[in-house]
């Protein structure tokens, strides 16, 4: 295994990328080919052993040929993109048959990508490049999420009466979203923040989040640290920049009287005024400790004059109403 300077970063790991041929002097020419370029390689010379070191060398792509003894390609690519582990592991399928048919059985399997052997090197390390580059923005989209679960996870674990509030609370929100156009983008936005939007309550005594009992002025104003809190805890992450906005301001009121900005109508994002819609539906409509859940059409009389009152923006109130309603009646036998 080559281990060359990389330019991008001392720290930073090379990535692996795992020949399999059963010609050695293929393997080679392939391997010199892409420590030259700063990649690591490992070898197998055939389907079996290629299977074996993706299991225990977890490579970022693998260069696969066809025929082979033990396991064709084919088959190994197979197992491969079936395996839920290792179904997103670029597969490029390197291989000396003009076969129109195989190559179309390749990209069935799921190969990412087939490239006919005599190899040309920049073509070669140009497709790696490429793939790899689309395997690290997975990567960090995968792992960005495992973030946002853990985060969400331990603000579930100081409450038990609110497990799952903060899914409800996103998918009703992407729902009412999806109703007013916001795009892609903010739809992406809006469903992170709407996920994150109680992540300050970590930073609140676990007494009042749990108390069934009105809450004094001083424990009120503990409660109203936990959007700052949040926006404390998350800054740091570039990947949640955006959703920063909606997170701190989920509590402004469309009157203006909220907090922490009293921020008014349409100076507070359009994200947060979802979030304070969807996050006020759920907390009626579910078990609290000082309060029994209320019906459907309760809770909608309820949001109406939340409405009017100032606390909620009153068209997407009544935009979340007439979703819920058309879902509901679908629902019905």
């Amino acid at each position: 295994m080559s281990l060359q300077h990389n330019s991008n970063s001392k720290h930073q790991r090379k990535s692996l990328v795992l020949v399999v041929d059963d010609h050695r002097l293929t393997r080679e020419l392939l391997k010199a080919y892409l420590e030259n370029a700063g990649y690591d390689t490992i070898e197998a010379e055939d389907g079996q052993q290629a299977l074996e070191r993706v299991a225990s060398h977890s490579p970022d792509l693998v260069l696969l040929d066809l025929l082979m003894p033990v396991l064709n390609g084919f088959e190994v690519c197979r197992r491969i993109k079936e395996d839920r582990r290792t179904t997103l592991l670029p597969v490029i399928m390197v291989t000396g048959l003009e076969d129109f048919d195989a190559k179309m059985k390749a990209l069935a399997l799921g190969a990412d990508d087939y490239i006919n052997k005599p190899l040309n090197e920049r073509e070669l390390l140009m497709r790696v490049k490429n793939h790899l580059r689309i395997k690290q923005l997975t990567d960090d989209l995968e792992n960005a999420e495992n973030v946002i679960i853990a985060l969400v996870r331990t603000v579930e674990a100081k409450d038990p009466y609110t497990r799952g509030h903060s899914e409800r609370v996103a998918e009703y929100a992407l729902k009412l979203a999806e109703s007013v156009d916001l795009d892609k983008d903010g739809l992406r936005v809006l469903e992170r923040a709407a996920l994150l939007h109680d992540v300050g309550k970590i930073g609140v005594d676990d007494a009042i989040i749990r108390s069934p009992d009105k809450l004094t002025r001083e424990e009120l104003k503990q409660v109203h640290t936990h959007p700052s809190i949040g926006i404390e805890i998350i800054k740091s992450l570039s990947f949640l920049s955006d959703a920063l906005g909606p997170i701190q301001s989920h509590h402004e009121r469309f009157d203006g009287t909220g907090y922490p900005g009293k921020l008014a109508r349409e100076n507070i994002p359009i994200a947060a005024r979802i979030i304070a819609v969807a996050d006020t539906f759920d907390a009626l409509t579910t078990e609290r400790p000082y309060r029994r859940p209320v019906s459907t059409e309760k809770a909608f009389e309820e949001m109406r004059r939340s409405a009017e009152s100032g606390q909620l923006d009153p068209r997407l109130v009544e935009k979340f109403i007439e979703v819920m309603t058309r879902e509901l009646s679908h629902r019905k036998p």
